[in-house]
């Protein structure tokens, strides 16, 4: 999924984040009930460190990327 999705925002918030919300309400953790330390707060800090690691993983992967890539060409880098 990483590699084509260009946004970190839509990868965290459109793909992922229903799918943890759903698994931390399953284990019990729930913001409402105070109860978010027991499985939540792991795994929402999980897939933020998920996120940014995928990030700079795949050159499809965020948009800012390709400036990267453009500015290493300019200076006879090869990141391909």
């Amino acid at each position: 999924m990483a590699p084509a999705t260009s946004s970190n925002t839509a990868r965290a918030g459109g793909f992922m984040y229903p799918i943890i919300k759903s698994l931390a309400q399953t284990f019990g953790s729930d913001p409402k009930n105070k109860t978010e330390r027991k499985v939540g707060s792991f795994l929402i800090f999980s897939e933020f460190h998920r996120n940014i690691i995928t990030s700079a993983m795949f050159l499809t992967v965020m948009a800012g990327n390709f400036s990267a890539q453009l500015l290493a060409k300019s200076n006879h880098v090869d990141l391909e």
